[in-house]
């Protein structure tokens, strides 16, 4: 028996679409079902294919100009597939099928069960986490995030209202809490997220950069997502502070 892939949709809670190996899900704007993510004009009516094989899944796009991203949750890693190529191995055991919309994103989540190549993505968090991990520490020999250094985090003002850059953080931060799509957001994402302007946003990841002393460090941004969400700094309860996506 080979991997069991289930796929989800968030904009029908509750519906998922169970594919043992061999089996395929369509989807795009004309597609029914788990496999239907859009209206808009930039997703096409056969617009990807998502496969389940003996290890975990692999994806095909077979309609769109833009193509479309797979994201890891576990770690930073993303994949991107132009139109018309496939069918490329995924090796993720949680990840999303991304499609980037004119105003927005759309995307499928899919968790792999009963493969051993996906359980040890899993279980290891992937070589690439790892050697993020690795680098940091040879860059940086104290890391930020112990608990003296959390508590001289400055988050709030001193009539409780947290400053406008860590809502930012927690928008920063929301994939790796479970909501929207994996991947950590680019500053275009958060500025629609935070319904702002990406020179605004520009300006609060600095802040944040500033604030957990990461300035200097290569891949700061997934490295302090990974802190705050480890150390409780931020955590699904600040979820509220943003209120529903647009």
């Amino acid at each position: 028996m080979g991997a069991v892939v289930t796929i989800t949709n968030p904009n029908l809670p509750g519906l998922c679409e169970v594919l043992e190996a061999g089996a395929a899900l369509e989807f795009g704007r004309d597609v029914g079902g788990v496999g239907r993510i859009s209206d808009d004009s930039t997703v096409s009516r056969r617009h990807g294919v998502i496969t389940a094989t003996e290890d975990g899944f692999e994806v095909t796009s077979v309609g769109s100009l833009r193509g479309f991203v797979v994201a890891d949750r576990t770690t930073p890693s993303r994949t991107y597939v132009p139109c018309g190529v496939g069918p490329v191995s995924v090796p993720f055991a949680d990840a999303s099928v991304i499609v980037e919309l004119d105003d927005g994103l759309d995307y499928l989540d899919v968790a792999v069960e009963s493969s051993t190549a996906a359980d040890q993505w899993r279980t290891s968090w992937g070589p690439e986490m790892r050697q993020r991990w690795a680098d940091v520490a040879k860059d940086v020999p104290a890391l930020p995030g112990t608990a003296p250094a959390m508590a001289g985090i400055r988050w709030r003002k001193t009539n409780g209202v947290p400053y406008s850059w860590f809502l930012t953080l927690v928008a920063l931060c929301e994939p790796a809490l479970g909501e929207g799509p994996a991947g950590t957001p680019i500053n275009r994402d958060l500025a629609k997220r935070r319904f702002t302007t990406v020179k605004v946003i520009e300006r609060h990841v600095a802040q944040i950069y500033e604030a957990f002393e990461l300035a200097e460090v290569k891949g700061a941004r997934d490295l302090i997502v990974q802190i705050a969400v480890d150390r409780g700094l931020v955590t699904r309860a600040d979820l509220e502070l943003l209120g529903p996506p647009s």
